[in-house]
């Protein structure tokens, strides 16, 4: 009981993100964590880090006192959701422990950046579920652009959502590049993400299925949404 406490509506909320922010913070080893790459590298274990998830919560805590103003993508986020963040985050942290976010993440990105550094191999995810405080498909372009912040290439970054979890799978011949005889969903791109990560985010039309979506339906299909977000 040690690592529960009891939330403002009753409930008793394990702060798993608290205690490893404590535990990142009093127990890091350079030496250590050298070696622990080392057996990564040796034994090929992949590492799935999901850097936007506290980076994201944190940014909706501080944000939350002024109803999520200026929280990205917040046109695409319904009022029953919003509410559902204020639950989630007013229950789960108190005022004193928002901090410690910021702590976890910086450690994420220090080991994050030391296992790209010895060669362990990365796949992107964003573990994108009920009661996240970030959103599908926008977080999985941040979680790219992370990773270039702590030392990816560009194409190191893309890899991580391309041929990685191709290669992890053992689909490299069905997935995961642009080649004849592979599976061709595709998102096309206004401009090379190999020069800005974030040219990842001007999408022109995406292949999937076999039907092509044009830049002009992506965008209705956005249209759609924040109309359907913004009615009460």
């Amino acid at each position: 009981m040690d690592h529960i406490r009891e939330g403002k509506l009753g409930l008793l909320v394990p702060q798993i993100e608290m205690d490893q922010a404590e535990r990142y913070r009093d127990s890091y080893d350079p030496k250590r964590l050298r070696q622990l790459n080392a057996l990564f590298v040796k034994h090929q274990t992949w590492q799935c880090p999901t850097l936007i998830g506290p980076e994201a919560t944190g940014l909706a805590a501080d944000s939350m006192a002024n109803d999520f103003a200026g929280y990205p993508y917040l046109r695409y986020v319904p009022q029953a959701s919003q509410d559902s963040w204020k639950r989630l985050l007013s229950t789960r942290f108190s005022p004193e422990q928002i901090p410690n976010l910021r702590v976890y993440f910086a450690y994420k990105r220090v080991l994050t950046a030391a296992m790209h550094r010895a060669g362990v191999k990365f796949l992107s995810g964003t573990d994108v579920q009920g009661g996240t405080t970030y959103l599908p498909g926008f977080s999985l372009h941040d979680e790219l652009a992370i990773f270039v912040q702590v030392g990816f290439s560009p194409l190191e970054a893309l890899q991580t959502a391309t041929i990685n979890p191709a290669h992890f799978l053992g689909r490299e011949k069905e997935l995961g590049t642009v080649e004849r005889g592979k599976l061709a969903d595709l998102v096309l791109l206004d401009a090379n993400p190999l020069d800005n990560i974030g040219n990842t985010r001007g999408i022109s039309g995406v292949i999937v299925n076999g039907a092509y979506l044009e830049k002009e339906a992506l965008q209705r299909m956005l249209a759609e949404v924040e109309s359907a977000t913004s009615k009460k």
